[in-house]
């Protein structure tokens, strides 16, 4: 038994090396484009029939629902995380995601962000999705998030589900985009931030929450980049064949070999 849980160990840890990271990184980082910034939207290649039926039959029962983007954005975000917990990395399909987030305490920041984006897509709402790290070699700080576009502000707006927060001008009170969270981070008290759960148990958030969500946003160290050429279908597709025969880092190359891959495309500083 011990010899098992050794190369378990040993297995968990050649898989998640940060070379791995590192030079996916290096592989599928792509230049700076103002038009992918502004246009950049996973709805014009995810079509919604494609999305599986679990999330269909789902989305029904999601009580709040309605024509206005950015309330229902903000419903779908409290429904994620009222019930799921979170807890530990999937790494599945996005049916088994759903499946393993509803029955147990499980999914990390980056899965809720999957979720979040299949149920945007069923309710027709451009939806996109952000990651932060301050170092794309070995991170101590990394996080994904999303951005929606609302018709109501007529503008793209950050929200992060898996902290259970969206962020508003402190002046306007107006929710903002990533971009214009960037160029005020060094001004933390000029952005308010709004919890999508009140702090009532229904939500456990981490200790010093404040100063957690300033070392991810309000950090001149944190590099943030968009998430390009998101396929639900192809990726869903490769995962659901590979899944348990083939190591992640694996099928991920499958999927770049198959040019279904994401892409990175890091927001320069400079240009804002």
């Amino acid at each position: 038994m011990p010899k098992a849980n050794s190369f378990l160990r040993l297995k968990w840890y050649i898989e998640r090396h940060p070379i791995w990271h590192f030079a996916r990184i290096k592989l599928i980082s792509i230049n700076h484009n103002e038009n992918a910034l502004q246009f950049e939207d996973y709805n014009n290649y995810n079509d919604a029939y494609a999305i599986p039926q679990n999330f269909n039959t789902l989305n029904s029962q999601i009580p709040g629902l309605s024509d206005n983007t950015f309330e229902t954005a903000c419903v779908i975000a409290r429904y994620l995380r009222q019930k799921c917990e979170g807890g530990y990395s999937i790494g599945s399909s996005s049916i088994k995601t759903l499946e393993l987030m509803m029955a147990e305490s499980s999914g990390v920041c980056s899965v809720f962000s999957l979720l979040f984006i299949n149920f945007c897509i069923l309710n027709r709402i451009a939806v996109r999705e952000w990651g932060l790290v301050d170092k794309h070699y070995n991170a101590t700080v990394g996080h994904s998030f999303n951005e929606i576009y609302s018709t109501e502000h007529k503008k793209w707006v950050a929200i992060d589900v898996s902290n259970g927060i969206y962020f508003t001008d402190g002046v306007s009170a107006c929710p903002i985009s990533v971009q214009e969270l960037v160029s005020n981070n060094c001004q933390f008290q000029n952005t308010a931030i709004h919890t999508l759960l009140s702090i009532d148990g229904t939500r456990k958030y981490h200790r010093n929450f404040e100063e957690r969500i300033r070392k991810m946003f309000f950090n001149n160290k944190i590099r943030f980049f968009l998430i390009t050429n998101f396929r639900i279908k192809e990726t869903d597709k490769m995962l659901n064949k590979w899944n348990g025969t083939l190591p992640n880092f694996a099928i991920h190359f499958l999927l770049y070999l198959a040019g279904s891959y994401i892409k990175f495309m890091q927001l320069d500083r400079g240009r804002l």
